[in-house]
């Protein structure tokens, strides 16, 4: 076939149909795969990959905590390969350094360069650093909430229990970066000191807190050997009983022993001054903010949450009422493919009765109906290959350029059926395929250029 390259172009398709309707059956085929399987996002990643490092100094104010810690962090982050900028907040006592890398720097990577970095600063002494867990900017999937269901779960045992219950439950859950609770009352065991009896036994707090420092850490005490057998010798010395810690040795004065009770009250009770609280549904509780990873499957993994909550509920039956969807972003994800799914559905709908009533073409119909899902397929797979994600904005361009891509796929079969039907009516011998790129090469440049200004 003589012509442009278009021409021959859609020339060779139309020589082998069945070879390019098979292998459009199988890149179907492939597409729904993929549509169902790829990870669903709210919104993008907006932000590079980060590496985020927690840093405490207990003592520090702000400015000592910027000149001591963050600077020499930072000195060396700035340094490391594909960084692009490195940010840091600091506070009283702890700060927060942010090193961003390029778009293109894989996250793991990047982890393990800034904790090869971190060994090589000096920080002052009791100050520690730590690498954040791995998230993303809208990592946050979900909010759940956990209220006492009977007067017996006070708010220190309601956060307990989520804490080192529910928490550690969840965390087993591939794909859980982080999970953050607020609200409810911690318990600590308080040693309050009476400064009198303390000044009569001629110590003062800071050798106290000498005196006390690792008093409940279990130890080692060498070993025993025998002609045959060593044996392991340890001090047992961690323990939760009040009675015990209160009875532990703190001095020695004339050959009398000085024992903590004696100058102080051991207990056990809540934070006095807690920060931050949590109400659900008008009561007192404790939220719960998971986190995901970056890259995960939002849809499977917010059903991964449910079905263990629910597990966990019939468990704890009786005891607390665990709210699973305070917050979800699986609400907004499902409301966008619902909207996709509904322009098509609409789309197709339209475009069967118009075809019907103004061409009366089954084939037409077909045609056009097979067009709409196997684009929208096609269009998932090529954002997977160039590595962009399906969320809410995507979801929403792909509802639009359904319009468009209708509006395409009627007036090409429209001009073919119409061109047929003048072939037919000529009684013209030429081949079909001919007559058909004819129709095809009339309507190309108004079906682009509309398309181009759509876009």
């Amino acid at each position: 076939m003589k012509g442009s390259i278009f021409e021959k172009f859609v020339g060779g398709i139309l020589k082998n149909r069945r070879t390019i309707l098979i292998a459009s059956l199988a890149m179907f085929g492939y597409g729904i795969w993929q549509t169902y399987t790829a990870p669903v996002d709210i919104l993008p990643d907006l932000n590079r990959p980060t590496v985020t490092i927690f840093t405490e100094a207990e003592g520090l104010v702000a400015e000592e905590i910027e000149l001591l810690v963050v600077t020499p962090i930072e000195a060396v982050m700035n340094g490391a390969p594909k960084v692009e900028r490195v940010r840091s907040v600091s506070g009283n006592g702890l700060s927060l350094i942010f090193v961003e890398f390029n778009w293109d720097a894989e996250i793991y990577r990047a982890r393990q360069i800034v904790a090869e970095k971190l060994n090589a600063v000096s920080l002052p002494e009791g100050a520690k650093a730590t690498l954040g867990p791995i998230s993303s900017l809208m990592g946050e999937i979900q909010l759940v909430g956990v209220t006492a269901d009977s007067d017996e779960m006070d708010m220190k045992a309601l956060r307990n229990l989520a804490d080192f219950t529910i928490k550690q439950k969840l965390l087993t859950i591939s794909g859980i970066a982080r999970i953050n609770n607020i609200g409810g009352n911690f318990t600590q065991y308080q040693i309050q000191v009476n400064p009198q009896k303390l000044a009569s036994v001629g110590l003062n707090l800071n050798k106290l807190l000498e005196e006390l420092d690792g008093i409940v850490e279990n130890k080692s005490g060498n070993f025993v050997v025998t002609d045959e057998i060593e044996y392991p010798i340890r001090i047992t010395a961690r323990t939760t009983d009040l009675e015990k810690i209160a009875n532990t040795k703190i001095a020695e004065r004339d050959g009398a022993l000085i024992l903590l009770r004696d100058i102080a009250t051991v207990t056990k009770s809540k934070v006095p001054a807690p920060r931050g609280d949590a109400t659900v549904n008008g009561f007192r509780g404790v939220i719960m903010s998971i986190t995901k990873q970056p890259g995960q499957n939002t849809l499977e993994l917010s059903k991964q949450i449910d079905a263990e909550l629910a597990t966990l509920q019939k468990s704890l039956e009786g005891k607390v009422k665990i709210h699973p969807h305070l917050f979800t972003q699986t609400k907004f994800i499902q409301n966008g493919i619902k909207n996709v799914v509904g322009v098509a559905r609409d789309a197709g709908i339209l475009v069967t009765l118009i075809l019907l009533l103004f061409l009366g073409n089954l084939r037409a119909v077909g045609i056009t109906l097979f067009v709409l899902p196997f684009s929208f397929v096609m269009a998932i797979v090529i954002l997977q290959l160039m590595g962009i994600s399906l969320n809410v904005m995507t979801l929403g361009g792909l509802a639009v350029a359904i319009g468009s891509l209708t509006d395409d796929a009627v007036v090409t079969v429209e001009n073919m059926i119409r061109w047929l039907k003048i072939r037919k009516e000529k009684g013209e011998k030429e081949p079909v395929s001919d007559t058909i790129v004819k129709a095809l090469n009339e309507v190309r440049g108004s079906i682009i250029f509309s398309t181009v200004l759509v876009v």
